[in-house]
């Protein structure tokens, strides 16, 4: 049977640009309500969907899984629970919100599942005997259908962490600015070492065209700036500059593009 709107409640006139739109506004709406920080806010989110977006296009995928990925992708941080008390409370708030009640227990219960599980640091442990990191696919997901879905959204998160400016916006708010420009850079620069200068050596990326084709260049890049950087910066502005690594297509191109891969899938 040929995917439509109607299986999963969502009416003719219903457009995937419309609910990801309704998803940006509801992730700006929560990160004023719980001070996130542009490191996990809405621009985040856009950036990861841009990801999720470049993964999709060269991976191909079904209806269903894009709108999993493209949704589950600006709502991956809702319940990051470094900035809300009641993250599965929070979560389901959003999904309320954001889907009509026809698609509660179809795409609202996927998401539900999926979500919660693309922390980092819930899935991915130090190797005691080696200098690796390991990834563990959570129990939840292992007779999972849409589990492509899950890796979409948690790959193109690991790339979004290539951009060692959300790390020191992250330490610079979580700070209240209090420390200096050599304290957080010094902490960015432990956690690249540890962490994503690791991602594709560990085997991470576990989609072949997320490794290949957008965290292999992304690690250059990444390590290029660490390689270039001055021992110490004057303002936070520079130092941001210098490791900005934001993608530069515009949100309303990736909104096009998702939107044709969707109905063209």
């Amino acid at each position: 049977m040929k995917w439509t709107w109607a299986l999963y409640g969502f009416s003719s006139a219903t457009t995937l640009p419309d609910l990801l739109k309704r998803c940006d506004t509801y992730v700006m709406q929560h990160s004023a309500r719980y001070q996130v920080d542009e490191s996990h806010n809405h621009i985040h989110s856009r950036h990861v969907l841009h990801y999720a977006k470049e993964i999709i296009k060269r991976r191909g995928s079904t209806p269903y899984e894009i709108l999993l990925s493209s949704l589950g992708s600006m709502l991956h941080d809702v319940p990051d629970s470094k900035y809300v008390d009641h993250p599965s409370y929070v979560l389901e708030q959003a999904l309320d919100f954001i889907l009509p009640a026809s698609m509660q227990d179809t795409v609202g219960a996927d998401l539900a599942l999926i979500i919660p599980l693309i922390s980092f640091s819930k899935t991915v442990s130090k190797d005691p005997l080696s200098d690796r990191l390991l990834f563990s696919l959570p129990q939840e997901l292992g007779d999972f259908p849409h589990v492509e879905s899950y890796h979409i959204i948690r790959e193109a998160d690991l790339l979004s962490s290539y951009n060692t400016k959300r790390t020191l916006l992250y330490r610079m708010h979580k700070s209240n600015f209090t420390k200096s420009h050599q304290e957080v850079l010094s902490e960015a620069r432990e956690l690249y070492t540890e962490r994503m200068a690791k991602l594709r050596s560990s085997g991470l990326f576990l989609l072949p065209e997320a490794e290949r084709g957008l965290a292999c260049p992304l690690e250059h890049l990444s390590s290029t700036t660490w390689a270039t950087s001055p021992s110490s910066f004057d303002t936070w502005e520079d130092m941001l500059t210098h490791f900005n690594l934001d993608p530069v297509e515009p949100w309303e191109k990736t909104l096009e593009d998702v939107d044709t891969l969707f109905r063209h899938a």
